[in-house]
């Protein structure tokens, strides 16, 4: 019973109006995307009488799964498999491993999310099977990062202080995960402002992008996250290697456009301390590390040599779906480090909890993605269709965005690396027919 009323019964009444709008919503290709990345944002947020579980991430999905499946005439394929196969191999492989863990039921719990993200592996591709869809999904990634950045800024100057640094969340995420959904959003403004072959929307012009991306920066630098900011110049120093003749070619737009933005930033500190709260943080750190430098060097060392150890008791098919979680806590009792963490890094999770045959699934799934949107880009530039080109290379530094993130924090069930993974799918089945097409038609022109 829920405030006097079954359980049922308030499940009853949230469901039918929301079906309802759901319907609307899965109609209308322009505003889906951005109801479906913003649902991922708010995945801590939840009525208080569903509690911690049922989450609104996991609710809201499923009901515009249903309403997408009642609404769609055509059949249910995909354009490609090439990296749903690999995807699907690997969940149905750590969904099995919850046999050995050591935490049967938080593991087939956590297995439950591996069914959900491949559902939205599948509702994703098949949604972007056009150029439209695959556009419409950027786009959303940049409707939030821009929210997520105006609400980071907001949260910062609301809990600043000069007493010690702070590192600004939204919608209860982490500071690393706030940042790293700017991060994503804030890569198709940075190609789309230097190379202008398409526009984030018709009503914005190429020009304000600048002003975007620079709030971006600043919502960045709240969260005072050091791996953002690595994340961001590997990223910068990919687009160049990627387009290195544009880059020469615009070379005094974009170093104009990089000294107009650290000056901007420096005076923007003036009254929104982000860099000296960043630059707090660092000084904190280190004398953390002068003081206690075996404890503070050990942290990350010792989560990573225990992730190895864990992946040594069982190398071949690992310690089993969440069992690196309860086996860190089990060993940790009694000392400084009793506290509940992950393994920090994706490989190392693969490694513990997957073992020899986990890490393989794990590396294969990544090399084909990263080598999907390499051949997108190609593929696109043989074509000669700029605007897909455009497209092929955003999604290939959001990619190498995300690999660089899993140094430092577990991607595996990431819902934005969930979808960035069925945008591929779909760029890879459009950029694959154009080919076709194009080589049918040299070898056969009319």
């Amino acid at each position: 019973m829920i405030s006097g009323l079954p359980f049922w019964l308030w499940a009853f009444c949230l469901f039918l109006p929301a079906m309802v709008i759901s319907f609307w919503v899965v109609r209308r290709k322009h505003i889906f995307p951005y109801v479906y990345v913003a649902i991922f944002s708010i995945e801590y947020l939840s009525p208080e009488f569903l509690g911690d579980f049922f989450t609104i991430s996991k609710i809201l999905p499923i009901v515009l799964l249903v309403a997408y499946l009642l609404s769609i005439k055509g059949g249910l394929g995909l354009r490609s498999y090439r990296l749903f196969k690999p995807a699907l191999i690997l969940a149905l492989y750590f969904i099995v491993s919850v046999l050995w863990s050591p935490v049967f039921m938080i593991g087939v719990e956590r297995g439950l999310s591996f069914i959900l993200l491949l559902i939205s592996f599948w509702f994703v591709s098949h949604f972007t099977q056009d150029e439209n869809g695959l556009q419409h999904f950027i786009n959303a990634f940049v409707f939030i990062s821009m929210i997520m950045s105006f609400l980071a800024i907001i949260t910062f100057l609301n809990i600043s202080s000069n007493e010690s640094f702070i590192r600004a969340g939204v919608f209860k995420l982490h500071a690393i995960h706030t940042s790293f959904i700017i991060t994503l959003g804030t890569i198709p403004l940075v190609v789309s402002f230097l190379f202008r072959k398409q526009k984030i929307w018709k009503w914005l012009s190429v020009r304000w992008h600048p002003l975007i991306i620079i709030m971006n920066i600043i919502g960045i630098l709240t969260t005072a996250t050091k791996t953002s900011l690595v994340v961001f110049i590997i990223c910068f120093l990919s687009l160049f290697i990627i387009h290195t003749s544009s880059f020469f070619h615009l070379r005094k737009k974009i170093i104009v456009s990089i000294i107009v933005a650290i000056v901007f930033v420096f005076a923007v500190n003036i009254y929104l301390p982000i860099i000296d709260n960043f630059i707090f943080r660092l000084d904190n750190e280190q004398q953390y590390y002068l003081s206690e430098p075996v404890k503070y060097a050990s942290g990350r060392l010792l989560i990573a040599g225990y992730a190895l150890a864990n992946f040594l008791d069982n190398p071949i098919i690992g310690v089993g779906l969440e069992g690196f979680k309860e086996n860190w806590i089990l060993s940790t009792a009694n000392t400084n480090y009793q506290f509940q963490t992950s393994t920090h890094n994706s490989v190392l999770w693969a490694l513990a909890e997957g073992g020899i045959i986990g890490t393989m699934l794990w590396l294969i799934l990544i090399l084909i993605l990263l080598l999907s949107a390499i051949r997108a880009t190609r593929i696109s530039r043989y074509v000669k269709d700029v605007v897909l080109e455009e497209k092929s290379v955003c999604l290939l530094i959001m990619v190498i965005a995300i690999l660089v993130s899993s140094m430092s924090f577990n991607i595996e069930f990431n819902k934005f690396f969930w979808i960035t993974l069925a945008l591929v799918e779909s760029l890879w089945g459009l950029s694959n027919s154009k080919s076709l097409a194009v080589r049918a038609w040299k070898h056969h022109p009319k």
